[in-house]
């Protein structure tokens, strides 16, 4: 994540063209640093193909504990659950009964991607929705939760492919794509 903010994010090389994050088999929370990275990046990175692997594992006070990227806000007892894979085997609740639940999670990451860039431009401060505080309940204008989104300056949507089977759920892909690049901030100098 850091060698891609610097390398990347804050280079300040212009001849740089627009960037792709791929963004495949992320695991947990791993898929909101993925969702940031593109929200951090209005100026260089035009498309996002994320596929999410396994939902939030499951911690003490998840109910009390919220996820906010992009201007979006969700609870994350509301995704998280109790197991994993031991030596290729799965262990905890029923897979089958995880689908809503890994849906319910795609459409949080969705919400939280921004395609305009005007959300993360305007709070001035990149890291604005990383910590929860002073996030919106609702997407920026136009966009709402669990659909698709197409503007003036981009798109985003989830794509589901029955690839897996045999309990597996996690069939669902997620695409957010700018059609035009914001234009780059002079970094911020501090003041002597």
């Amino acid at each position: 994540q850091e060698h891609f903010r610097t390398h990347v994010i804050d280079s300040p090389a212009d001849d740089a063209g627009p960037t792709i994050l791929l963004a495949v088999h992320l695991c947990g929370r791993l898929a909101v640093h993925a969702v940031r990275l593109f929200n951090e990046s209005p100026h260089r990175v035009s498309l996002l193909a994320l596929k999410p692997c396994c939902l939030p594992a499951a911690q003490r006070n998840d109910d009390r504990e919220f996820i906010a990227i992009g201007g979006h806000r969700f609870c994350v007892g509301d995704v998280s659950c109790h197991g994993r894979f031991v030596k290729g085997q799965w262990r905890g609740e029923t897979r089958s009964h995880l689908r809503d639940r890994f849906e319910s999670w795609c459409d949080h990451l969705l919400a939280g991607m921004d395609v305009t860039g005007e959300q993360t431009l305007a709070s001035g401060d990149r890291r604005a929705d990383g910590d929860g505080n002073g996030a919106s309940e609702s997407g920026g204008e136009g966009q709402t939760e669990g659909d698709a989104f197409e503007g003036a300056r981009g798109a985003k949507d989830i794509v589901t492919e029955q690839l897996q089977t045999d309990g597996g759920y996690q069939n669902e892909y997620l695409f957010a794509r700018r059609t035009r690049l914001a234009p780059r901030r002079p970094p911020v100098r501090p003041r002597a």
